[in-house]
């Protein structure tokens, strides 16, 4: 077998491969936290990745919040609606309300608003949840 080099740009195929094994050991990584449940593992990732939107738009909350050490506040996450997540992954709406219950039940998702749904600071900082991400930062 021939050995790739590090240094050139790998081709499509490569890259599809790569990014495919990234990808699932991302949502498997995800899916850990959520009892081993991989579309819950979805779904709280999607609500994650809307909650944590303002460390990619505010560079003091990113310098500030950005670490696994300081977590953002509840307060200044962004919040999405369960019918706007639903849409989002094109999943029927009541198996998406189903699963954010359950994800609400286990302190990883709390509802702001009558509609509106945000990943903890709380569920962020629990043990699973941090083995997620650190294991994220490997993927």
């Amino acid at each position: 077998m021939r050995a790739i080099n590090p240094s050139s740009r790998p081709g499509p195929r490569l890259a599809a491969h790569q990014a495919g094994g990234r990808m699932i050991r991302a949502v498997l990584a995800v899916a850990r936290a959520t009892e081993g449940d991989i579309m819950h593992g979805v779904i709280y990732a999607a609500i994650q990745q809307v909650s944590l939107e303002p460390l990619a738009t505010n560079p003091d909350l990113a310098d500030r919040y950005g670490s696994l050490d300081h977590t953002l506040p509840d307060d200044l996450r962004r919040t999405i609606s369960v019918h706007a997540l639903a849409g989002s992954l094109g999943m029927p709406y009541e198996t998406t309300r189903r699963a954010v219950e359950r994800l609400m039940d286990r302190g990883l998702v709390r509802r702001i608003h009558r509609n509106g749904v945000i990943a903890t600071a709380a569920g962020e900082a629990g043990a699973k949840t941090r083995e997620a991400l650190d294991r994220l930062r490997h993927a």
